[in-house]
């Protein structure tokens, strides 16, 4: 059985924070919005790809909340972003998208290791 925690005030933010940002960047991909499907179509994906990685995104934004799910979330979003990444500098695009993907990555990376100390102490 799922359950939702959140164990203090900082990670109520943290995790909100996280929330946010998946799903906002989830729900244009899963509705296939114009802009999204023309930007992941420059990059070489199709309708199908943006309608997963906007599930993907979603689920994230979501499952963060709860316990068993936490771990995917995470892990999947520093995947997500990694190919982003990649995909982009492949591309071409120089910026914003690696240097604010990096900053996301970094930031997922961070909080995991908290998070990660907190759940499973030493």
């Amino acid at each position: 059985m799922l359950t939702f925690d959140v164990s203090g005030w900082k990670d109520g933010i943290s995790i909100g924070l996280f929330s946010v940002f998946s799903l906002f960047a989830g729900f244009p991909k899963l509705f296939a919005l114009d802009f999204m499907v023309q930007t992941l179509a420059d990059l070489g994906y199709g309708v199908w790809f943006t309608v997963f990685i906007g599930a993907c995104w979603t689920a994230a934004g979501i499952g963060v909340w709860f316990k068993e799910w936490r771990r995917l979330a995470v892990i999947g979003t520093w995947f997500i972003i990694s190919g982003a990444i990649a995909a982009h500098l492949t591309n071409g695009d120089m910026f914003p998208y690696p240097l604010l993907g990096g900053l996301f990555l970094g930031f997922i990376v961070l909080w995991f290791e908290d998070f990660y100390e907190y759940v499973y102490p030493r």
